[in-house]
């Protein structure tokens, strides 16, 4: 259970890294 936990808070750190990033290439654009 507690794989399971750390797998979906390692996804969302993940995850809002990319949209950051996404984000800061639209602003380059």
């Amino acid at each position: 259970m507690l794989d399971i936990f750390i797998l979906i808070l390692v996804l969302l750190l993940v995850h809002t890294a990319l949209l950051k990033k996404i984000h800061n290439l639209r602003l380059f654009f």
